[in-house]
Order: C-alpha cells, then structure tokens, then sequence
C-alpha cells in the first residue's frame, strides 16, 4: 500500500513539529518537504527518509493512514 502525503502531514502535526523541523530532521528545505506533504503518493527514496528522520516504520503511517481514511470516508485508489 503507498503512503500519501496527507499521512506525512498528519504524523507531524501529531508530534507537534513543523515542517521546518522535519525538514531540518531529514536534510532538505522546508519548501521541499512541503512538496512531500502535498503529492498524492510519497515516493519510496522520500518515504525512507521520512521514516528514518522521524524514528517511525511504515507500518505504523499505514496504520495511521487507514484510521484517517476510515474517520473521514476519503478513498484514494
């Protein structure tokens, strides 16, 4: 299953930090990981990175992903 970028911005704001945070955490500008946050499907280089910087593993952005997808009634493909 692909991890969307919504999932992304959901996890950070759970953990209370910025994008600038994540950003600095990860090792790219803030104007870029905006852009993660904002693409339908994180690509798996971006998705590794993102998981390595916040101390996370995918199952738990997928279990994440699936509450909020149920919560909201949204379906993506």
């Amino acid at each position: 299953m692909d991890i969307y970028g919504e999932t992304l911005r959901i996890f950070r704001t759970m953990k209370k930090l910025t994008q600038a945070g994540v950003a600095s955490e990860i090792g790219v500008s803030q104007q870029e990981y905006s852009k993660w946050e904002n693409k339908k499907i994180v690509s798996d280089k971006c998705l590794q990175r993102f998981l390595v910087a916040m101390k996370c593993n995918e199952e738990e952005l997928l279990l994440l992903q699936k509450m909020t997808l149920q919560k909201s009634n949204i379906t993506y493909p």
